[in-house]
C-alpha cells in the first residue's frame, strides 16, 4: 500500500526541518545618513563581492583577413624561417610539414600581391 494515500495529517502540518543546505544570512551595513569624506584620505570604497555562478560567454570576434594572414606569416616565420627567406636549409624537420609550410607560404604571398597590394 501506498503512503500517499494518507495524506491529509502532513499537508496541514509545516515540516519542522528544512532540507538542504542552510541559506547565509545577510549582514547589513548601517549606512551613515551624511557621508563625510575627506579628499586626502579617503579609501576607495571596497568592490561589490563577485557573483560566484556560471561565467558568462563571451563573444568571439571573427578576425579579419588581415590578421590572419599576419598570423600564419609569423608562424611560418618562426617554425620554419628558411621557407620564409628561400633558402633551402636541411633540418630535422618533417618533409610533411616542410611543404605544407612552403605551399602556405605561397599562398599568403600570392593572397598580398593579389588583394594588399
Amino acid at each position: 500500500m501506498n503512503n500517499n494515500m494518507n495524506n491529509s495529517t502532513s499537508t496541514t502540518t509545516a515540516p519542522t526541518r528544512k532540507r538542504g543546505r542552510p541559506r547565509k544570512e545577510k549582514t547589513t551595513v548601517p549606512v551613515p545618513a551624511t557621508p563625510t569624506v575627506s579628499a586626502s584620505t579617503s579609501t576607495p570604497a571596497p568592490a561589490p563581492a563577485k557573483k560566484r555562478g556560471r561565467p558568462r560567454k563571451i563573444q568571439k570576434t571573427e578576425a579579419t583577413d588581415l590578421q590572419k594572414i599576419t598570423n600564419v606569416k609569423n608562424f611560418i616565420m618562426k617554425y620554419h624561417p628558411s621557407v620564409a627567406n628561400g633558402t633551402e636549409e636541411t633540418r630535422s624537420d618533417a618533409p610533411e610539414s616542410m611543404k605544407m609550410a612552403k605551399s602556405l607560404w605561397e599562398k599568403v604571398v600570392s593572397y598580398e600581391k593579389k588583394y594588399l597590394v
